[in-house]
């Protein structure tokens, strides 16, 4: 069973088929919390032990800024082709894999959920460091030949004219 805070951005109708499936969900208006900055309804969450479910990918990025550890985050992606958009698709998918994520969301972890996949990273999460890079500079690489035929490199006269007269509105029809 999860505990679950519901964002403002979901249907109130989602507590109710999560609370049927055996969760205990609420929804941030069930508690006076709609309008309430995300800070403060993660803050509330945290306390709560409860993770939150939202559409509001502003969630993991105070997650990541603030390297915290909790409280859980489900975001659930409504971008591109495999976007869970509506109601239904969110309440179905979510209720799929509930079951596979409750120790993550235990631990502390912000995931991912669309129609095809979940991604979950533990928290707190922290921004992985790159390993240094050597002070020499890479070599040039030298543009195809057939660019440098017809002299449409991205630096040929040609293309930086084409450039000037797009910023100025002189290359636009009238």
């Amino acid at each position: 069973m999860s505990r679950l805070v519901l964002d403002e951005n979901l249907s109130p109708r989602l507590v109710e088929a999560f609370r049927a499936a055996g969760h205990d969900a609420v929804h941030v208006n069930q508690l006076g919390l709609d309008n309430t900055p995300d800070e403060a309804i993660m803050t509330w969450a945290r306390a709560e032990q409860r993770t939150v479910v939202t559409n509001d990918r502003d969630y993991h990025a105070l997650l990541r800024a603030d390297g915290l550890a909790g409280p859980s985050v489900i975001h659930l992606s409504q971008r591109g082709p495999d976007g869970l958009v509506g109601t239904e698709a969110q309440r179905r998918r979510l209720l799929e894999v509930l079951p596979n994520l409750e120790a993550d969301l235990r631990r502390g972890a912000a995931v991912v959920v669309d129609r095809v996949g979940t991604r979950t990273t533990p928290l707190p999460w922290h921004n992985r460091v790159r390993p240094e890079r050597s002070p020499e500079p890479a070599p040039a690489r030298p543009a195809p030949a057939d660019d440098r035929q017809r002299g449409g490199g991205p630096d040929s006269p040609e293309r930086v004219r084409q450039r000037q007269h797009h910023r100025t509105g002189l290359g636009r029809d009238r």
